[in-house]
């Protein structure tokens, strides 16, 4: 039996192009070409989000504090002067005219090795707050790749299942027109109708999805969502001796050792060295005496300072504890990691080479179909089954781009 090449194969020709130029359309965009004009689109997101975190904030007060902790460690005083002002009078007893004047300063001194350590502590602090700094940039950047991500895997799927409904909706008003010339039944129609309806709920679920993660994306950074290309880049080296996390337990460390220290240098209050003059009338009509005052006034140990080396010493032993099991982690995490982008890019080949043999069987359906060899029927169901394999790549590719963003994330790359 032999088709007569009619109109209707020219229609049909039509069904397999709308899907070939709608994923065509996706793939341009997302191409390197069209991608945004910055060297690196995530390293500005990242950027913008970090401005907008609440993370900057806290990072940016605890460099602030450790400067202002090294600034007092270097001055020559434990503390801040105090002034002393005090007065003697006898008129509310004996009346003889008796009056006494002082007026005075008082410094708080360091005690022996109390500014060493104070010093100390005050750059472990630093040294603590820049740690935490990188650590939460690299959370932060962890954050704004899956959130791309994801919102590319949306737009993967919406452009997929956007081309199949562009076909559905085509084949529907085909066979629209065959049942009215005669050649179809209206059960046809019904059922491609139905096929149609159900994309259409597909599709909207699928621009819902994308709306959802790509106003994610806009809360996170403030930019509009970026087109980056999933290419395979170099895999990133993995240094656990300079992660961000593995650093700031390792400041955490030595933030807890250094204000051990000084607490067990500080188990009495500063001692105070006081300067003043004193203004003496013994009587009335008798010359004032004056005199210059030194006094060194020295506090006995107190309970105060036995526990703050108790709370001291527990935040050694906490910190301590949390170190030693971190670089078994890192390193299982980054070794998982490795595994789920060799996996991701062994599925991505996979689809892309299904994907090109289900166009080349589409094609030559086509042709076939344009010669009268082969069924309408079997054309369709040859374009559906290549519009599958484009979106299951089109998905397979966002998957790879995940991946690779884990894996920097998980070896402390900061873009």
């Amino acid at each position: 039996m032999r088709f007569i090449v009619t109109p209707l194969a020219m229609r049909a020709g039509r069904l397999g192009a709308s899907l070939v130029t709608c994923l065509a359309t996706y793939l341009v965009l997302a191409s390197p070409l069209h991608a945004q004009s910055a060297a690196d689109p995530l390293a500005t997101a990242i950027e913008s989000a970090w401005q907008r975190a609440t993370a900057a904030a806290e990072a940016g007060g605890l460099a602030a504090r450790a400067q202002a902790e090294q600034e007092a460690a270097r001055r020559w005083s434990a503390g801040s002067p105090a002034l002393e002002l005090a007065a003697r009078d006898d008129r509310w007893h004996r009346g003889q005219g008796e009056r006494e004047r002082e007026v005075g300063v008082a410094w708080p001194l360091w005690l022996p090795g109390q500014r060493a350590a104070a010093g100390a502590a005050a750059d472990a602090a630093g040294a603590s707050a820049d740690a935490q700094l990188r650590a939460a940039r690299l959370r932060l950047a962890g954050e704004v790749r899956e959130a791309y991500w994801t919102a590319a895997a949306a737009a993967a799927e919406r452009a997929a299942v956007q081309a199949q409904n562009d076909v559905l909706q085509r084949l529907a008003a085909d066979v629209e027109r065959r049942v009215a010339s005669g050649d179809l039944a209206r059960t046809d129609q019904l059922a491609a109708q139905g096929e149609w309806l159900a994309s259409q709920v597909q599709a909207a679920q699928a621009a819902d999805t994308l709306a959802a993660a790509q106003s994610h994306w806009q809360q996170l950074t403030g930019l509009p969502l970026p087109l980056i290309d999933a290419v395979a880049q170099p895999r990133p080296p993995f240094d656990e001796d300079r992660h961000p996390a593995l650093l700031l337990a390792q400041a955490a460390v030595a933030q807890a050792r250094a204000r051990l220290t000084l607490a067990r240098q500080s188990r009495r209050q500063a001692p105070e060295l006081a300067v003043g003059a004193r203004q003496e009338i013994p009587g009335r009509g008798e010359p004032s005496q004056g005199s210059v005052q030194l006094r060194v006034r020295v506090p006995l140990g107190t309970a105060e300072g036995a526990r703050e080396i108790a709370s001291t010493q527990g935040d050694l032993d906490v910190a301590e504890a949390a170190l030693r099991p971190l670089r078994e982690r890192l390193r299982a995490e980054a070794a998982l990691a490795q595994a789920a982008l060799a996996s991701a890019a062994a599925q991505r080949a996979l689809e892309a080479q299904r994907a090109a043999q289900l166009r080349e069987r589409a094609r030559l359906i086509e042709r076939s179909f344009a010669a009268g060899e082969s069924a309408l029927a079997e054309l369709l169901r040859a374009l559906a089954a290549a519009g599958e394999a484009e979106a299951a790549h089109l998905r397979q590719q966002a998957r790879f781009g995940a991946a690779q963003a884990r894996l920097m994330t998980v070896s402390g790359v900061l873009p």
